[in-house]
Order: C-alpha cells, then sequence, then structure tokens
C-alpha cells in the first residue's frame, strides 16, 4: 500500500502551519478554513522529492537543493491536477509560500504575494524553526522569535502570526477529530500514482 500524501510531506508540520494559519486569519479577514486547508496542503510537492534528498540529515548538494526548490511547483501541479476546484488563493499559496517581499525566495522569486500566500509563509517558518529536523535541532523560542520577526514578508501578516504563535502550547498536541477529518479528506482526495523514486522510497 503507498503512503498517504500528507504522511509523505510531515504530517506534524502540515498540522501546526494549518493550525496557525487558522488562528490568524480571522484578524487578516480571511476565512480560516480555508487558511487551514492552505496549511495542510502547503508542502504537497515535496512528495515529488526522493526521500534520500527530503529527509537528508546532511546538507544537500547544488543539485538536490535546485530539486528541493521545486517543491512549491510540483505541490501546484499536483493540485491543478487532482484538485482543481481548490482555488486559486490555495493554489497561489501553495506555489508561493518561499516566495518573499524582497525578491530573495524561490521558486520564482516574486515580491508579490497575495494574502492568503503570504500568511502560509510566515505559518510555514514559525511552525518550522520551533520542530527538529533530520539536518538541524530546534530553535529557542527567543531565536526562532527573531528569525519570524525578521521575516521579508508583510507587516500585518507577521503582526497576525507572531501573537498566535507566542500563545501555542510548546509540542506538536493531538490532532483533534475535526483536523483529522480534513487530513482524511485531503489524503482520499488526492490518491496520487506515485511513481517509483518519486519520494515513496
Amino acid at each position: 500500500m503507498r503512503p498517504a500524501p500528507l504522511a509523505l510531506v510531515n504530517l506534524p508540520h502540515a498540522l501546526g502551519v494549518a493550525q496557525l494559519a487558522s488562528q490568524a486569519a480571522p484578524s487578516l479577514g480571511l476565512n480560516p478554513e480555508q487558511a487551514f486547508l492552505a496549511g495542510l496542503v502547503h508542502d504537497l510537492g515535496k512528495c515529488r522529492i526522493p526521500a534520500s534528498i527530503r529527509l537528508a540529515p546532511r546538507a544537500l548538494t547544488g543539485e538536490e537543493w535546485g530539486l528541493m526548490r521545486q517543491h512549491p511547483r510540483f505541490g501546484r501541479e499536483l493540485l491543478e491536477q487532482h484538485w482543481p476546484e481548490i482555488g486559486t488563493e490555495i493554489l497561489n499559496a501553495t506555489a508561493g509560500h518561499h516566495e518573499r517581499c524582497d525578491g530573495s525566495g524561490y521558486p520564482l522569486g516574486t515580491s508579490v504575494l497575495p494574502p492568503l500566500t503570504a500568511l502560509i509563509a510566515a505559518c510555514d517558518v514559525a511552525d518550522a524553526v520551533t520542530r527538529t529536523r533530520s539536518y538541524r535541532p530546534a530553535l529557542s523560542p527567543q531565536d526562532a522569535r527573531l528569525v519570524i520577526v525578521n521575516l521579508s514578508l508583510p507587516a500585518r501578516i507577521l503582526d497576525a502570526v507572531v501573537p498566535v504563535w507566542t500563545a501555542r502550547t510548546a509540542g506538536d498536541g493531538p490532532v483533534n477529530a475535526t483536523f483529522q477529518d480534513v487530513v482524511t479528506l485531503v489524503d482520499t482526495r488526492l490518491k496520487l500514482q506515485l511513481t517509483a523514486g518519486s519520494g515513496a522510497d
């Protein structure tokens, strides 16, 4: 049996981003349910990245990093193919969650980020920096906050995310029934025919 798509792209992180985004969304006039779904699928494109790269306990080579930087594009392509009615806002957020307002992001280097895209970008970093990864330890809350507040993202987005992130209790915590229902929906909807070497190895 092939693994579910979200299991391939770090479900705890996806849920962490989704929770932060849904909690910050109302203060930005965004739909919290849409923000939750955007957070849940933002890294979907990583299921096209081989596990040997995705989970590498070392710095990536230039070629590997070049492939990894394409995962936002891969994610949008997968959603367009398997869930086209998910909506333009979520497609944009998936494709643009590593873009930055100063043009330093990837894969396109654009400086124009729609509100939901910028929200997912901020929540992605806010959740990631306090989680241990195969290639680095988690940052302390103090160091993590410095990273978040200095992101090249709109100030109103950071002003909405930082209080929610600060108030969030430490640890992953259980997935409640509502969130689990959404996870099940996404994995059921995105029954991808993963090819050999696409990340299922």
